[in-house]
């Protein structure tokens, strides 16, 4: 009978638990000790019952219980042979943790618990010089005179400690600043600038500058605290041409959204020196790792943006102020190295891109945005996302000074031939302006693309023809190409007879088209324009596969199209000036005498250029039968 009830019990219970196994379920009704055995196991022992009341009077009379003892961890000792007899080390489970004697382990888990040693050890003696870098706390008064006698005395630990807890207790007072403390630091600063240098302090001013949303929102920070921060980061950096990235992505973090600090006089120098990573790096540069230029790189040389109204500045410090720094030495050179530009490029990028893409409503931080993108542009995927974007920005008022700013910065930054630069100027050029202030500026970011390189006038003349041919026409596009014409009177007329010759290689017919054109550019440049060369461009002979791979009728019909255009242009030229001059001249005013010579000297130009073309480069170029020279 018994046997069957302790086997019911087992199957009720199910599997022992494994012997290392600690119950941390709910307190047991009776005390339960627990004892280390001989062979390292944990086994529990039934605990006396406790004596009687009687029984404890009666011991505490004779003097046999001794005093109660303070209760000790386990110790090595157990009970001999292993008997039912209690050891001395047992412990209760909840009133003490348990730590099991080392050498009851296993050989494996003696070999890990020593490892582990070890690691501690090491990791401890590598965080012992961490901990000589953690701020000291000192009082503002003390602070000169402690870092003072730190380094008289060589403690150079000590003063890094002491600066980082001056550092510590500015970040505290950016809301009030301390007069104090402040004066305190530029001191030291100006005195003994190498301690701002350490990659500690560096990193302890970079976490001023860095924005914080709980502060934005409890209460703008006095500018004060940025000014000096920033300036002591300038001091601190002004002999590395290797400059932390933290810098820079606390920069675009501030100019992105609340510009606390981008815009403040004294973040002058600071602002220069971190926009040299929008200047592309030159070869010589990228192998020195250096620049020893003193240009202002990066930022546009257009009109900038001004801290708006209501926003608190503060000026550059003068010399007497007491946290003054000494900047007027420090020049503009590049700061970052080619590494750390292709890092910090590909970061900007996907930052900006987020923010294109995700702001719908005009604010203050879209405005920000706008105002970065002005010395952002510098980069190519930025340039083109704003000039996708910025014919809708236009029109806003809130936006339009932010918006000529940055189609400036985007015309005076397209200084290459490649594919995106080509897609940005022709969105630049599509632009469909209606007020005559936007449309003036426009033009004159256009004359300063033009201006920024030799071959963006061809990019920019196909453009307009394109789009005034085309399906995009707007009323600004022939006043844009007589701008064109009076900005370069040499190579604009060149390219328009050139234009003209690549139309007339179409199958469609654009005779009609191309005669409508041309009447309307001489009547918007007003007889300010050189017949000479374009006649020139539309009489040379053209090699491209395009032209010589024409078909003989294709070929005929561009010949006769071009002899029209020609004698229609000599028509042209005889516009009312020269009528009216022809008359004085009949009627005996000899006053207009050099304006008709002028005339009928282009007009002979013209006539000996078109002898010369149809003598050598129709027959070989469009190659037609003699008889067709009958009819000219």
């Amino acid at each position: 009978m018994s046997n069957k009830r302790s086997q019911h019990l087992t199957k009720q219970r199910g599997h022992a638990p494994p012997p290392n196994l600690i119950a941390l379920g709910s307190k047991p009704s009776g005390p339960q000790k627990f004892v280390v055995s001989s062979e390292g196991e944990l086994k529990s022992s039934p605990a006396a019952p406790p004596p009687k009341p009687s029984v404890v009077l009666a011991q505490s009379q004779a003097g046999a219980m001794p005093p109660p003892a303070k209760k000790s961890k386990l110790s090595n000792t157990t009970s001999a042979g292993g008997s039912g007899q209690q050891s001395s080390s047992s412990v209760d489970l909840f009133s003490n943790p348990i730590k099991v004697p080392q050498q009851s382990l296993s050989p494996v888990a003696s070999l890990v618990r020593s490892g582990s040693k070890m690691h501690s050890a090491k990791m401890g003696a590598q965080s012992s010089g961490l901990s000589q870098l953690m701020p000291m706390d000192i009082k503002a008064t003390d602070l000169v005179e402690m870092v003072t006698k730190s380094c008289e005395v060589g403690d150079d630990v000590k003063a890094s400690r002491l600066i980082l807890g001056a550092l510590k207790q500015l970040k505290q007072s950016r809301i009030k600043p301390d007069h104090t403390l402040n004066s305190s630091i530029a001191t030291i600063a100006r005195d003994k600038p190498k301690l701002f240098a350490a990659p500690e302090a560096i990193e302890a001013m970079v976490s001023i500058l860095k924005r914080e949303q709980a502060l934005v929102f409890k209460a703008r920070a006095n500018p004060q605290v940025y000014a000096l921060t920033a300036q002591l980061l300038m001091y601190a950096l002004k002999d590395s041409f290797d400059w932390p990235k933290s810098v820079a992505k606390v920069y675009v973090e501030d100019c992105l959204v609340d510009r606390l600090w981008t815009d403040l006089d004294a973040s002058k120098k600071l602002i220069d020196n971190i926009n040299t990573l929008f200047q592309p790096m030159s070869a010589a540069e990228a192998e020195e790792g250096v620049a020893g230029s003193s240009k202002s790189f990066g930022v546009p040389s257009g009109p900038q943006s001004t801290v708006s109204e209501g926003e608190m500045s503060a000026p550059a410090p003068a010399k007497t102020d007491p946290t003054y720094i000494p900047l007027e030495s420090v020049k503009v050179v590049q700061r970052w190295s080619a590494s750390s530009k292709a890092s910090l490029k590909t970061h900007i990028i996907q930052t900006v891109s987020d923010q294109l893409s995700s702001r719908l409503q005009v604010d203050n931080v879209f405005r920000s945005l706008l105002r970065f993108l002005t010395v952002a542009v510098s980069y190519s995927e930025l340039r083109l996302q704003a000039a996708q974007r910025i014919e809708t920005w236009m029109p806003n008022p809130k936006l339009t000074r932010l918006c000529q700013d940055l189609l400036f910065a985007i015309a005076t930054n397209c200084t290459t031939q490649t594919s995106v630069d080509m897609t940005v100027m022709e969105h630049i050029v599509g632009l469909k302006l209606k007020t005559k202030q936007l449309v003036n500026h426009h033009f004159a970011c256009i004359r300063e693309m033009i201006n920024g390189h030799q071959g963006n006038l061809e990019v920019v003349l196909r453009t307009v023809v394109h789009n005034e041919l085309g399906q995009n026409r707007s009323p600004t596009n022939m006043p844009l190409l007589a701008m064109l014409m009076h900005t370069q009177p040499e190579a604009a007329p060149k390219l328009l007879g050139t234009v003209f010759q690549e139309f007339l290689a179409n199958r469609e017919d654009y005779h009609r088209a191309l005669r409508a054109f041309l009447r309307e550019l001489i009547r918007q440049v007003k007889g300010d324009f050189n017949f000479a060369v374009f006649n020139r461009a539309l009489m040379q002979a053209r090699l491209d596969p395009v032209f010589t791979k024409l078909e003989p009728h294709h070929k005929e019909r561009m010949a006769m199209v071009l002899a029209d255009l020609i004698a229609f242009s000599c028509l042209l030229m005889a516009n009312l000036p020269i009528r009216e001059a022809v008359s004085l001249y009949s009627s005996g005013d000899r006053s207009v005498s050099g304006q008709l010579l002028e005339f009928y000297s282009t007009l002979g130009l013209i006539q000996r250029d078109a002898v010369w073309w149809a003598h050598t480069v129709i027959p070989s170029m469009y190659q037609l039968p003699s008889s067709e020279y009958k009819l000219w």
